[in-house]
C-alpha cells in the first residue's frame, strides 16, 4: 500500500470527527478530505500528472494539512 492510499483510508474513517485544532477551532476529517480532493482536481486540471513532484509553500494552518 502506498502513502496516498493510506491517507485516503484515514480521511474516510470518520469524516465528521475532529481532526486538527487550531486557535480554538476544529477542522474535521471530511473538511481535510475535501481540501485534498480539491487540490488534486486543480492539479489534474492544470495537466500535472499523478505522482509528479510538486513544490509548495506551507504555512502553519490546518487547511494546509490536506496538501
Amino acid at each position: 500500500m502506498d502513502i496516498a492510499t493510506r491517507i485516503d483510508e484515514i480521511l474516510a474513517i470518520d469524516p465528521a470527527a475532529d481532526a486538527v485544532e487550531f486557535e480554538g477551532a476544529w477542522t474535521r476529517w471530511g473538511e481535510l478530505d475535501a481540501s485534498a480532493r480539491a487540490l488534486s482536481a486543480e492539479l489534474d486540471e492544470a495537466g500535472i500528472p499523478a505522482r509528479a513532484p510538486v513544490g509548495l509553500l506551507l504555512r502553519n494552518r490546518p487547511e494546509k494539512v490536506a496538501t
